[in-house]
């Protein structure tokens, strides 16, 4: 006889759980839809993609790329909207269905618990910078006094300048590591209490408590503005980013392929990172 296969829930072998079930659903397709979006697009494609295209061999990085994501991303992206849609049911729950793969439900939510402080910590100097631009003068785009007086001064007598480093540093490095970050000298010196910082992880984590109070209820409402709004920002920096001197040589080195960069084994490390966390 043919193998039955399984439509429902009870059929499945899938624990009920009534709190899942009193969760809710999605109000609308649309809902649905914009999530997913805003799933797909986030804080990664802005800044962490770019880098790592750059950094694993420019063009040649984006074939593998694209090979993965077909191959494992789109598939695994699939199946967890599958399992969404089958059951209604959290990771943990849907895996017990089968028990020699129950772990995969723990290692889901472990990920994401991870990713989530991870995440919040880049949102954390988000807020950082967005409170320090509501200034006429932008803090980050030009040096300042308390740069050029912070012990760099010297005597350029031959035998000194012949051990000199090129230590030179971009206005905005400086105010990420200086102000923002506020780096001690070594791992040994703790250094003083953050306290921006920590006002503004705060901020972040209300933000995340408020969209998520009523559940898939009120982050359908969000999702409107998490979904549209990163298009926004990257059409902004598309255009600014192409109105700058030398914007083509950038591109032009940025897509030249480097092929030996394939051989790399830390290439393909970056590859499966990029599709499982962006």
């Amino acid at each position: 006889s043919k193998p039955k296969i399984t439509t429902n829930v009870e059929e499945a072998n899938i624990p009920k759980d009534t709190d899942a079930m009193s969760r809710g659903s999605w109000d609308s397709k649309i809902e649905f839809i914009l999530a997913c979006i805003g799933y797909s697009v986030g804080l990664g494609n802005v800044w962490r993609f770019p880098y790592l295209v750059f950094k694993n061999g420019g063009g040649a990085f984006l074939i593998p790329y694209w090979i993965m994501q077909l191959l494992v991303g789109m598939p695994l992206f699939f199946l967890e909207l599958s399992f969404g849609q089958f059951a209604s049911l959290g990771p943990i729950t849907i895996w017990r269905s089968i028990p020699l793969l129950k772990g995969f439900g723990y290692a889901m939510v472990l990920c994401s618990f991870f990713i989530t402080i991870y995440y919040n910590v880049i949102i954390t100097y988000c807020f950082t910078y967005l409170f320090a631009s509501m200034t006429s003068t932008l803090p980050y785009a030009a040096y300042n006094e308390t740069l050029l007086n912070r012990g760099e001064n010297m005597n350029f007598s031959s035998t000194e300048t012949d051990i000199i480093l090129n230590r030179t540093i971009t206005p905005s490095e400086d105010y990420f590591v200086n102000n923002v970050l506020k780096q001690s000298s070594g791992i040994d010196v703790p250094g003083n209490f953050q306290w921006k910082l920590t006002v503004n992880l705060i901020l972040s984590w209300f933000v995340v408590f408020v969209v998520l109070v009523r559940g898939i209820k009120s982050l359908g409402k969000v999702v409107y503005f998490t979904a549209l709004f990163p298009y926004f920002v990257l059409l902004a920096l598309l255009i600014r980013g192409s109105t700058l001197e030398g914007s083509l040589d950038g591109v032009k080195y940025y897509l030249t392929p480097k092929w030996h960069k394939l051989t790399d084994s830390s290439v393909s490390t970056s590859h499966l990172s990029s599709i499982s966390i962006d």
